[in-house]
């Protein structure tokens, strides 16, 4: 039993990438030419292990026509005047970076990079992340390319990711999308690069990070509503290693956690074991739970995030949750008076009100011109007042 577990142990250790580079592309085969901006996706030329890295890929608002340059990847019309514009027209490059099956991974950096771009070129971007289709966040804040337009470009310094808890420990089947913005050119024809301006050999764009194996095999978690005041929150494993317990952490938002509770685990195990918390004071609206098992020496794990819509009892709904134009207010059909809607941002402040009268049971609630983020909305009839979660997606 011994040799046993001291080979499964070797095993665990040889399994885990103990960090560095895991990602890269190298610049040079790119030649250019008519209309070559390099392939969309471009492949990296470096993976490292127990990772899937998909290629440098082109928004739709990207353009290749005329002539690309040699030793980069990129494209051209990048004429958006802001960060949002930029979105909504197109004008990114995106990768995507997954853990393989049993491991997860962290992200510690984006390597020093080049930028190139021409006179007419943007000159504002701006670096974001995505966990599967959620929304895309603020990597610090926007960058100026540089004022060099010829092929020597602009250096940028290295961007810190391990501060980011949202890329740490990012099980399997998560992807992490990475995308760059780009805008204020002035001129359709205006490219935008990343660059080697030396044309020397080896990685010109990398990222760092580690994939480790999974210390736990986590086989169920689920999220119910139970009975009016609570929701109840159930996982299963199927083996565990090192495990001292989990962290239950909530967000009303699913990106921004924190712990509400904690159940110790059983160590090292390799039959199921059952779990339950109950969280007695959910949000209004939609909850989103996460597991943080952590070992005993101190690391630790996130799990997929599961979301439980939490009624409490309530008789009006709003949907979709998540909303770009618009959001719908089903009311009951048997209220003798008017209703009052108001929604707030994240500060409390009023942001917009409607009236519906008391025979309407529907109402379209308009969110255009609004900021994306999250807001609350109140539905008052008669001093009852019931309050719903609402996200403005970009």
């Amino acid at each position: 039993m011994k040799k046993i577990i001291l080979l499964y142990l070797l095993v665990q250790l040889i399994a885990t990438y103990a960090g560095g580079q895991i990602a890269g592309w190298d610049m040079d085969p790119l030649t250019g030419g008519t209309n070559d901006y390099g392939p969309s996706p471009y492949s990296p030329t470096t993976v490292g292990s127990n990772v899937i890295i998909g290629g440098l890929t082109r928004g739709p608002g990207v353009g290749t026509s005329g002539t690309g340059a040699g030793n980069a990847w990129g494209g051209n019309d990048f004429t958006a005047t802001s960060l949002s514009n930029a979105v909504t027209t197109g004008d990114y490059a995106t990768f995507t970076i997954k853990a393989q099956s049993g491991y997860t991974v962290s992200l510690s950096s984006i390597g020093a990079y080049n930028i190139r771009r021409s006179g007419t070129g943007p000159t504002t971007g701006q670096w974001q992340y995505q966990i599967n289709s959620g929304s895309f966040v603020n990597i610090g804040s926007a960058i100026t390319w540089g004022t060099t337009t010829s092929s020597a470009g602009n250096s940028q310094s290295a961007i810190d990711l391990s501060g980011i808890t949202e890329l740490q420990n990012v099980p399997s089947n998560s992807t992490i999308t990475i995308r760059v913005v780009s805008w204020g050119g002035s001129g359709s024809a205006g490219s935008w690069y990343l660059n080697d301006p030396s044309g020397s050999p080896g990685d010109d764009f990398t990222v760092t990070g580690n994939a480790t194996v999974l210390p736990i095999e986590l086989t169920n978690f689920i999220a119910q509503e139970k009975e009016v005041h609570a929701v109840q929150i159930n996982w299963s494993t199927a083996s565990e290693t090192n495990n001292a317990h989990f962290s239950i952490e909530k967000s009303p938002d699913g990106h921004a956690f924190r712990g509400i509770g904690q159940v110790p685990g059983h160590g090292t195990s390799y039959a199921t074991n059952h779990y339950q918390f109950v969280d007695e004071s959910p949000f209004p609206g939609l909850n989103y739970y996460r597991l943080k098992q952590v070992d005993f020496d101190g690391q630790y794990s996130y799990s997929p995030i599961v979301s439980v819509d939490f009624d409490g009892g309530r008789t009006s709904a709003v949907y979709p949750t998540l909303a770009k134009e618009v959001v719908y207010v089903s009311l009951p059909g048997d209220r003798n008076r008017s209703t009052g809607l108001f929604l707030f941002d994240q500060t409390g402040q009023l942001v917009g009100t409607q009236e519906v009268s008391g025979e309407a049971v529907l109402a379209e609630f308009p969110l255009a011109g609004l900021p994306p983020g999250m807001y609350f909305m109140k539905i008052q009839t008669a001093g009852v007042v019931e309050t719903h979660r609402v996200v403005k997606m970009e």
